[in-house]
């Protein structure tokens, strides 16, 4: 009985017929010789709840400093500590994303820039950013002892505090990026670089060991512009960003390198408003991610595997999830529509109690001869449910190219200790040209994964 050859990524075609494999909330992992295969596909991750804020509402803005993590939920600030206690700290009254920085003082500050408005933590109090030498800011980030924010003028300045200290600006301590007059959408932190994105442009400048110089220059330029200033989130000293032709990209020195695929990029495209597209990054067991989300997608990709897959939470459009943090040991996510704090958890297989469905597409085809697709068998991991409890695969067939699928068929993965239980489906029906596209999901709240499929199939004459 052939195997069939298991999506690694998400990448549908334009029109369907012409590309079908995906993968939704779950992903590839290698498992080299010495697995019963190669690879397997596993659900990811569910969210289990952290934290509730009370009198909060979307996420906008995470940071962590000390043992406390700060969040900018709705339009209040709160403390949370390490076993997810929140108090309230005050009213930030801005909109959309918050960039946020903190620096090294005994008593540290942490600086909230979000839609022009400013505020400032000190002490567990939340007060207005008000400095008449300081112009209006639209990012704000921490290197060489300094806050330094970058400007909504569009001239391309920006603007730096006094050594370790929020809330001391001199009008004369600002620079300007001037390769290209495209204004500033981002500032981020490289090592010892601030990276200055622009629409059409990054301008790279750095902390000088002597001189007066505060900021120079570092001569290079990457013409390569940002499309969504929230976009930009770092993998270690990595930067990834959408940039201005709609493609993801990484910064490596000073080059773009191009790392979406044409599926990522149609979403980019599409949405309604490219410039509230917003990512953050995490990393968890040997795996990095880079995740991206509009208003009606989400896509992950990891670094490990280099691979895009997609995410959504049961009835919306994209993962609930936003922003990031590690703390605590855990891996702490907001929701972008809700008042709490979730943990990215792998015991956990819903998302704080909505099912949280995998779905991998799987093309079958002989084109230009149709397909009879006689038996199926899929490669579960069984024997994992309950006592009373078989948990079930979900299958469908599609013959368009994934565009509509026929009626569900339903199988038992097992119940508790039933380890030899296979999924298996007989006369399937017979395809036109382009053959079948199978999607297999599960929504079970027990262990799930692909390990691999095969089937008996035949090629008809047309």
């Amino acid at each position: 009985m052939p195997t069939l050859d298991l999506p690694r990524q998400s990448n549908p075609g334009r029109h369907g017929a012409d590309g079908a494999a995906r993968l939704i909330n779950c992903a590839p992992e290698d498992r080299g010789a010495e697995g019963k295969s190669a690879f397997g596909i596993y659900a990811s991750d569910g969210l289990k709840l952290f934290s509730t804020l009370p009198g909060g509402g979307e996420t906008r803005g995470l940071i962590v400093s000390g043992a406390s993590l700060y969040a900018v939920s709705g339009r209040q600030v709160f403390k949370v500590d390490e076993g997810g206690g929140a108090a309230a700290l005050g009213p930030f009254t801005s909109s959309g994303p918050v960039t946020m920085a903190v620096n090294l003082k005994a008593s540290p500050q942490i600086i909230m820039v979000g839609s022009g408005v400013r505020g400032l933590i000190e002490n567990d109090v939340v007060i207005g950013l008000i400095d008449t030498d300081l112009k209006p800011s639209n990012s704000v980030t921490f290197i060489n002892q300094r806050f330094v924010h970058t400007m909504s003028s569009g001239n391309g300045e920006f603007q730096w505090s006094a050594i370790s200290e929020g809330t001391d600006y001199n009008a004369l301590d600002f620079a300007t990026a001037e390769y290209a007059p495209d204004g500033l959408v981002r500032g981020v932190t490289r090592q010892s670089e601030l990276l200055l994105f622009g629409p059409s442009t990054i301008e790279p400048w750095y902390t000088p060991d002597t001189g007066s110089n505060i900021f120079a220059r570092s001569g290079s330029v990457v013409t390569r512009g940002c499309l969504a200033g929230a976009s930009v989130a770092l993998i270690g000293d990595t930067p990834f960003f959408v940039a201005d032709d709609a493609t993801v990209r990484v910064l490596e020195g000073y080059s773009s390198v191009r790392i979406s695929n044409h599926a990522v990029e149609r979403s980019i495209r599409d949405t309604s408003d490219q410039g509230s597209l917003e990512a953050f990054i995490y990393e968890k067991d040997g795996h990095s991610y880079y995740v991206l989300s509009g208003a009606d997608f989400t896509w992950s990709y990891d670094l490990t595997t280099k691979s895009w897959v997609e995410r959504n939470s049961y009835e919306l459009p994209r993962w609930r999830a936003c922003c990031a943090v590690s703390f605590a040991g855990k891996i702490i996510v907001g929701d972008f529509a809700a008042n709490r704090l979730y943990q990215i958890d792998e015991d956990t297989f819903d998302e704080n109690g909505d099912p949280l469905v995998m779905e991998a597409h799987i093309p079958v085809h002989a084109f230009p001869k149709k397909v009879r697709l006689d038996e199926l068998r899929i490669d579960t991991i069984p024997g994992v449910g309950t006592a009373t409890l078989d948990p079930k695969v979900t299958v469908k067939l599609s013959k368009n190219g994934g565009k509509t699928f026929g009626n569900e068929r339903q199988v038992g993965m097992g119940k508790l200790g039933e380890y030899f239980k296979q999924v298996r489906l007989n006369r399937l029906g017979t395809s036109n040209e382009d053959g079948f596209v199978v999607a297999i999901s599960s929504s079970a709240a027990v262990v799930r994964a692909i390990v691999s499929a095969s089937a008996e199939f035949q090629i008809m004459s047309n």
